[in-house]
């Protein structure tokens, strides 16, 4: 008994030992008895999940795809001019009609009362942001546009009375256009016969030449002083209206089949006794079905001894 008694103390010793010992290497013992760390390498931590793609944003620069729309081209020789019939009561109703068309580009003629362009481009300002008055007052033409001007110049035919106008117009869904507008009646009593009116529609012809590439949209507008016959008119220097069918531009107007006069002889403002097709728009290389048709024709109130005439160019 008393053995046993001895060496139990022994052997609890020796025990208690043994597991101090084992604790020791299955953990790192701190010399200052403090923390303790796990023996081994460290845990793998499970990787980062990559960023699922969402949708991708638009570019801070991208747009929405313009809707293809029409371009509605106008052509009006107003007549205001000393000498001409109402020339003074007509200049108001004119005004006011030229400041409200439904149309995206005009060219106004016969501008030639004193005033009356500037008056036109304050009264059309609301609706077309650019006016083009190409000095001096006495050329008498104005271009109005709702589409961004890009470039204008101006072709002096000599005589500081006669100009070609030349505006190129960022024309939206369409492209740039040239537009050459011209007035190349005669002024006052100036005598033009044949060979002076072909010189002139030759000016025009080579300015457009200068001014606009092979493949350009081009647009010629305006009363050019000659036209052929057709029904219920009669021609007028018709070889001079040949030099622009030449160099490649074709009549909307004249194409349709149902052309009429633009200076008629039922005017009641028409001192003459003849209807001629003498005002014209003219197309080269535009995109576009393209249709025509005269307005500004109605009999109350006239507004000019000439007609308009307005060219659709579908989107």
């Amino acid at each position: 008994m008393t053995g046993l008694a001895a060496a139990a103390p022994w052997s609890w010793r020796r025990l208690v030992a043994i597991a101090a010992l084992a604790g020791c290497v299955a953990l790192a013992c701190s010399s200052g008895g403090g923390t303790t760390a796990p023996v081994g390498p460290t845990p793998r931590q499970p990787a980062a999940a990559e960023p699922t793609p969402g949708p991708t944003d638009p570019p801070p620069t991208a747009r929405p795809t313009p809707v293809p729309t029409a371009l509605r081209v106008v052509t009006f020789d107003a007549a205001l001019a000393d000498g001409v019939a109402l020339a003074n009561e007509r200049a108001a109703p004119v005004v006011e009609a030229m400041a409200t068309l439904d149309a995206d580009i005009v060219l106004v003629q016969g501008l030639l009362l004193p005033g009356v362009a500037d008056t036109l481009r304050d009264a059309a300002a609301g609706a077309f942001p650019l006016v083009v008055v190409p000095e001096p007052e006495t050329l008498g033409l104005a271009l109005l546009s709702r589409h961004v001007v890009l470039d204008t110049d101006v072709l002096d035919l000599g005589d500081g009375r006669r100009a070609l106008l030349h505006v190129l117009v960022d024309a939206g869904t369409h492209g740039p256009i040239h537009l050459f507008g011209a007035d190349l009646a005669p002024v006052g009593s100036e005598p033009l016969l044949g060979p002076a009116q072909a010189a002139r529609v030759a000016a025009l012809r080579d300015f457009v030449a200068d001014e606009a590439d092979p493949g350009d949209a081009v647009i010629v507008l305006g009363d050019l002083n000659a036209g052929p016959a057709g029904s219920g008119f009669e021609a007028h220097h018709p070889t001079s209206y040949e030099l622009l069918v030449a160099a490649g531009f074709t009549n909307p107007y004249i194409e349709s089949g149902d052309a009429l006069c633009s200076t008629c002889a039922h005017n009641p403002l028409n001192e003459a006794d003849r209807s001629l097709l003498t005002h014209h728009i003219l197309v080269r290389d535009v995109d576009g079905a393209v249709t025509a048709r005269r307005i500004l024709d109605e009999p109350d109130p006239v507004l000019s001894p000439h007609y308009g005439l307005v060219v659709t160019i579908g989107p």
